[in-house]
């Protein structure tokens, strides 16, 4: 034969518990210091957490665009490829803003990234601005800066040619 837990109201009756109408009964039967920072911890592990995952999302979607923007290059779409590239690029720098400071190796990924897909877009502008303040920062791994300042030659190369109508 099974033994068979009894029931929360079963529990309740037996232990003489009745519903709380009150719940105000309660406030200041909390242990700890009144104002602990307990609160604010939780605030705060809410808002990473929801940061992490806009920054996921954004990832994704510059993913999503860049894949895109590769398909129209075949499909020999330029004007939509570099649309497509430029979306990229803002989801990108985007996701770049709401990434943790602390995840320097990825910060340094995504910032690469993004400058890339400036640069791919044509927007020669953004893309150089963006590496320049990057690089000003400090906060971005040596790998990431070597690759940032490859990007800014290779940015003023492309805007040269492009400013003296060379193809």
């Amino acid at each position: 034969m099974k033994d068979e837990s009894p029931t929360l109201e079963e529990l309740a009756q037996a232990q003489n518990v009745k519903p709380m109408m009150d719940v105000s009964a309660l406030f200041g039967t909390w242990p700890g210091e009144v104002d602990d920072g307990f609160e604010e911890s939780i605030d705060e592990m809410r808002r990473d957490e929801a940061r992490v995952a806009r920054w996921a999302d954004l990832h994704a979607e510059s993913e999503r665009h860049a894949i895109n923007a590769q398909t129209a290059l075949w499909a020999r779409d330029n004007a939509l490829a570099l649309d497509l590239y430029a979306s990229a690029a803002r989801a990108e720098q985007q996701a770049l803003d709401q990434l943790d400071p602390s995840k320097s190796r990825t910060r340094g990924v995504i910032a690469v990234s993004a400058v890339a897909l400036w640069f791919k877009a044509t927007n020669y502008l953004a893309a150089e601005q963006l590496a320049h303040a990057l690089l000003a920062g400090g906060d971005i791994p040596a790998f990431a800066r070597e690759e940032l300042r490859n990007l800014v030659q290779a940015i003023r190369i492309e805007s040269a040619k492009q400013e003296a109508g060379v193809k």
